[in-house]
């Protein structure tokens, strides 16, 4: 009996030349669909693939193989009605060795064959986090010993900025989150030069010039307006016919000061709005006494206030907590050790990646760091390119934003 798909499951399933995102609950036919999918493209009159082309992930190896089960059964069924088809007979064949597995076995697949490109010993094996651990402590220690005895100017203002005390274990520490950070990008250099470039001001524009100074509004903006939507909720549950009516008077008061805080969101007036923020005053809720008002509505109007105050109070103390002359002056100083910081960074990265350890026990994440650098072109060439009908990925973009340390 023919399975009867929904028309967003139609969409799925036909859908070509496009990226797309599936959104459902679960038990809702979503593995079904994607096997659909994946047969329709295996199948399909026009355009057929063969299935060693199509890069198929999971999130875990009986997911995998479920998938990889579906598939074959479809493909056997389809055989059955057309068993002179040399197509379908091929993809019996290769469903063996198509690429239908989880994010690190691909990852690993992608090592084993290109091992010979980036320095790996064919033996390799991963190294364990304890082992890890270890020699990532030799490698922070051995880096700051060196910079110590440089005695640069640069490296002692870094230290004098984040050393807690007498002790520069959190530097170390800082070191280490910035590097994890940076490694779950799919090009870590470049996201840590852009970390030090939100912090090199216009001479023109100031921090207006900034990015992430624009986010900053565009967060206000949200803020204001959940606290304006809260607000609403709260002045239409005062309304009902059991709401508690004395309320409005407070709550208008409170939909005047947020409006007027949008007005000034809206001219980008950070001085004004931080010493709004930094001086907020809500009007008190009414105490007389109510007859005939529900209680749970009283409660969930309270609810609803209490939520927009604290939006308004968040946005101030995350960020409007100065002035804008302050939060310039800030940034610049913050400019030459957050440099430093990402500098050690980058070397840490370096020794760490090419350590004499790692020829035959490697770090995951560093086997991968290696081909997607080699990849990159850095080295004149491509290698990871379309050949054969085999499935080469070139560049590996998709690799690191998935990974985690």
């Amino acid at each position: 009996m023919a399975v009867k798909w929904t028309e967003e499951q139609k969409k799925v399933i036909t859908l070509r030349d496009r990226n797309i995102l599936v959104s459902a609950a679960a038990g809702s036919g979503k593995t079904a669909v994607l096997v659909q999918r994946i047969l329709s493209k295996i199948m399909d009159p026009l355009k057929p693939v063969d299935i060693d082309r199509l890069l198929i992930m999971t999130f875990t190896r009986a997911a995998a193989g479920e998938m990889r089960e579906r598939i074959e059964r479809g493909l056997d069924q389809a055989l059955a009605e057309d068993p002179d088809n040399e197509h379908l007979q091929r993809q019996m064949t290769l469903i063996h060795t198509a690429q239908i597995t989880t994010i690190d076995g691909f990852c690993a697949y992608v090592i084993r064959n290109y091992f010979h490109l980036i320095g790996l010993d064919p033996g390799y094996r991963t190294a364990d986090e304890g082992e890890l651990k270890l020699l990532q402590e030799d490698v922070l220690k051995e880096l700051f010993e060196d910079h110590y005895a440089e005695r640069k100017a640069d490296f002692t203002a870094f230290v004098e900025c984040y050393a807690p005390g007498k002790t520069d274990e959190g530097l170390k520490e800082h070191v280490l989150e910035l590097y994890n950070a940076a490694m779950s990008n799919p090009w870590p250099e470049k996201w840590l030069d852009s970390c030090v470039e939100n912090y090199h001001l216009d001479p023109e524009k100031g921090l207006e010039g900034m990015r992430w100074f624009r986010y900053l509004w565009e967060a206000a903006d949200c803020a204001l307006k959940e606290a304006e939507e809260l607000t609403e909720t709260a002045m239409k549950t005062c309304q009902l016919q059991d709401g508690p009516e004395l309320y409005l008077e407070a709550l208008e008061k409170d939909m005047i000061l947020i409006r007027q805080l949008k007005q000034l969101s809206v001219k980008r007036g950070y001085d004004e709005i931080a010493q709004n923020l930094r001086n907020l005053k809500f009007a008190r809720l009414s105490s007389k006494k109510m007859e005939g008002v529900s209680e749970q509505l009283k409660n969930l109007v309270k609810a609803l206030r209490e939520d927009a105050k604290d939006n308004l109070k968040e946005l101030g103390i995350r960020y409007f907590y100065g002035n804008l002359a302050e939060l310039t002056e800030l940034t610049e100083a913050s400019a030459p050790p957050l440099e430093m910081l990402v500098k050690l960074t980058k070397d840490f990265a370096e020794r760490f990646t090419f350590l004499p350890a790692f020829e035959s026990n490697v770090p995951f994440l560093n086997a991968m760091a290696r081909i997607l650098k080699l990849n990159s072109g850095s080295q004149g060439r491509r290698p990871f390119q379309q050949t054969s009908a085999r499935l080469v990925p070139s560049p590996l973009r998709c690799l690191f934003p998935m990974i985690r340390p």
